[in-house]
């Protein structure tokens, strides 16, 4: 019930943002469309060099497309394979949470030297266990 709410709510919301402003091309490099059959599925960013952040509920993703206002306009250079997929162990559906996922693209990205590289860091001595 509270799931067919949200949906509702959604459809009469839109999807679109607003009073936003369209970000220039050099600030897309990391924002990311997951797809199925080259069709957008759903979004994520780039964390690293070959990994992308999106949710869980979407698991069929086949390709990653990276940088790009436009779809219609990817190309082969900007499309990369999904290698592997690592899921939330806890997800079950969206309404309980734990909905993300890790995708490992197929080449590493993002080699040259004027390009970022994000690390995480995890803290292995850390007993604080709170399921963060």
């Amino acid at each position: 019930m509270m799931y067919l709410a949200t949906v509702e709510l959604y459809t009469l919301l839109g999807s679109e943002i607003i009073n936003g402003k369209k970000a220039d091309e050099k600030f897309m490099q990391y924002m990311a469309s997951v797809q199925n059959n080259k069709i957008h599925t759903c979004g994520g960013f780039l964390v690293s060099e070959d990994f992308v952040m999106t949710a869980a509920h979407c698991l069929k993703s086949l390709s990653v497309v990276l940088g790009t206002h436009d779809l219609k306009k990817a190309n082969k250079k900007m499309r990369y394979g999904v290698k592997m997929m690592c899921r939330h162990p806890a997800f079950k559906e969206v309404a309980n949470g734990n909905d993300i996922m890790l995708l490992k693209v197929s080449i590493h990205l993002f080699t040259s030297t004027n390009q970022s590289t994000f690390y995480c860091s995890i803290d292995k001595n850390n007993s604080n266990n709170n399921n963060t």
